[in-house]
Order: structure tokens, then sequence, then C-alpha cells
């Protein structure tokens, strides 16, 4: 209710009892009085009433949130996160550590957002921004998101979580399943610090469940940081232009002895007896993962392909735009028997890059690199 309205209220009250007081008066002073004490618990009631209104008013106008609600939904099924959960549909990940889909990939809902601050607790998160208008930052843990006033542009403003830590230990613990996974890896959440255009701001949080069978559950809620989510402190990510974030990456496989000579392969065959060392170049941005499989020769055992090597660039100190694999440390239970073809995947989080297959096999008798 408007200041004006309240004190028009009240003028109209307070004149129409003094008038009707005013009419009472012409019969007898005695009668006057009588009628003033008569009305003066009405005049009472009627202010009363009004303080209640305008109470009651400017309560709902105070607590009202002028649009500064957020809604989470999913990327792809557009069902809506809320505080009761969500099951995500759009992607899995499997006891060997691939995901297959986006486990998670959410988006945020509401209007006059100015910027929204993320925080991943355990894993990374990726910023898609598919609009094209925005630099993106890669694959990290905090950043902050700049929205604007365009409401229509939110939907494709889009974050992919990143279950960086599970694949690492599904991948490379034979024994690990997702199902005698710490707690504390099949658990997850980022936090959304919203920055409205009014300056007012709202705190959210999205909390990851991973199910036995590698599904993802979500929640989204209200949420206030408390002095243990030291998280949140970390330093933001800086944004990368979009023309280098997407150059197309280019990847090159060399083979070395041990004695760091390259090894070629005229007849494409790389004999392993011979090959100490797989070195892995790329040219672009710098891969979240990279990883090297094998399957058996054979068109009826496409099925068996298998994770045998996997590295992390950003977390290793190594050159810049490289990285080795020692074949001693490949994941190949008995390599006498090796014959077979090798693929390198670059992986990105949200694209890949891969190589292409390279033939390979193990004979300690040919006396020759060539097969």
């Amino acid at each position: 209710m408007k200041r004006e309205d309240i004190s028009y209220a009240v003028s109209n009250i307070g004149d129409r009892h003094i008038q009707e007081a005013a009419v009472q008066s012409k019969h007898s002073n005695r009668s006057t009085n009588i009628k003033a004490r008569r009305l003066r618990p009405i005049f009472k009631s009627a202010i009363a009433a009004i303080l209640a209104v305008c109470l009651i008013v400017g309560g709902v106008v105070m607590l009202s949130p002028h649009g500064n609600v957020v809604y989470a939904y999913a990327y792809g099924t557009e069902e809506e996160i809320t505080t009761a959960g969500a099951s995500m549909t759009t992607g899995t990940i499997s006891d060997n550590g691939d995901i297959v889909g986006h486990p998670l990939m959410f988006f945020l809902s509401g209007e006059d957002i100015a910027t929204v601050r993320f925080s991943c607790k355990n894993q990374l998160i990726n910023f898609k921004d598919l609009t094209e208008k925005r630099n993106e930052f890669g694959n990290g843990r905090n950043f902050t998101v700049p929205y604007g006033e365009s409401k229509s542009e939110y939907a494709f403003l889009v974050i992919d979580w990143i279950p960086i830590a599970i694949i690492h230990e599904l991948a490379e613990n034979a024994e690990s399943t997702i199902a005698t996974l710490p707690e504390n890896l099949k658990e997850d959440m980022i936090v959304a610090e919203v920055t409205f255009a009014n300056g007012k701001t709202t705190t959210k949080a999205i909390h990851i469940f991973l199910h036995d069978d590698g599904s993802i559950f979500a929640t989204f809620d209200n949420y206030h940081i408390s002095k243990e989510d030291t998280f949140v402190n970390r330093q933001d990510s800086e944004p990368i232009p979009r023309d280098i974030l997407y150059k197309k990456a280019e990847i090159t496989v060399s083979f070395y002895d041990a004695e760091n000579n390259e090894v070629y392969a005229p007849a494409l065959w790389y004999n392993f007896a011979n090959v100490a060392t797989i070195k892995v170049k790329w040219v672009g941005a710098t891969p979240e993962t990279v990883r090297m499989y094998y399957t058996p020769a054979g068109t009826d055992t496409i099925d068996e392909t298998t994770l045998i090597g996997l590295k992390s660039p950003r977390n290793e100190s190594v050159a810049d735009g490289e990285i080795s694999f020692a074949v001693a440390e490949l994941d190949i239970p008995d390599i006498s028997s090796l014959m077979g073809h090798l693929q390198i995947d670059l992986d990105y989080g949200a694209t890949k890059v891969t190589s292409e297959i390279y033939n390979v096999i193990y004979d300690v008798y040919s006396g020759t690199d060539v097969y």
C-alpha cells in the first residue's frame, strides 16, 4: 500500500466520524458527549484496522522476494531439481570409471540475475555458454559467471559436473567399484552465490549423491555458508577466451625405445618388445585427462576395449602440451600375448579428441621394430 493511500484512508475514516459527531451535537451537549464516548472506541478500532492493514501490506512488501528467486533444472530433460530431489537421466558412471553422457548438467532460472559464483566441493565443474557470448573457464572448482538481464539466455548457461576424482579412483584401482567408494567421493555439493541486478543476494546449493548403479540423485535448496565450507574460499578460475579454449586440438602419438630413440613402424605395426615409452603431444587447450585404450585384434572383440592408461596433465608436473606413458606401467595383463590396437583420447570433460588407431604387437623374435 502506498503512503498516499494510507493517508487517504485514515483521513476519510477520521472525517466520517467527525461529521457524525457534529450532527449529533445539534441535539444536546449531553447527547454529543454520550455519542463521542460511543464513537471513541469505534474510531480507535478503525484506526487499529487501518494500521493492521498497513502492517500486513508492508510486511508482504518487505518479505516479497521482488522476483529474486532462483530455480534449477536438469539440462536435456528440463526436469526441475527441487528440495525433494530429482534423479538424473542424462548420464551414468561405470565401475571402471567410464562416463556415458553427462551424469549431471543443470542450468538456473530466475529474473535479473547479475552474476552467479559457483563453487564445487569435491569434484570439478565446467561452464558452457551455448549462446557463445561469454568466455568460459575450462574444468575448474570455483568461478563467477556473468548472467545479464536477458532471462531467455539463462537456460543456455549450463554447468556440467565433472567427477574427476571418482574417475581416477575407479580407473586406477582395479579393486574399486562405485559401491565401495568412500562417502566423500559418493557425495558432492555445488554452492551457487547469486547476485541480482538490484544488489540483493541469495545462496543456493545442489547436493549430489552417487548411487551404486552409477546414476545421480540431486537436490536444490537454500544454503548457508558456514566456516567449515572452506572450499568456497578458493580463488576463482580466470576466464579463457573462447578462441583459445575451443582451438581444435592436434594430437600426435610417438613410440620410443629405452634409449629414447623413436621407434617407427613402416608396416604399420609397433612392436612392444622394443617400445619403452609412448609420448602423447597436443596443440591447443590442456585436457583434463589423457586416456589410452587397447582393443584385441579381431572384429569380434570390439566389446573388449579396455582402459590401460590414464594421466591427468593438469595435476602432474609435465611439459606443456605433452605427457608420457611408460609401457611397464600400462595395465596390460599379459603383454606377451599383445596383438591389437591402441587409441588415445584427450578428454576435456564436455568434449573429447581421439587419436588415430595404432596397431601394436609383442614379438620378441622379430629382432626389429617393424612387424
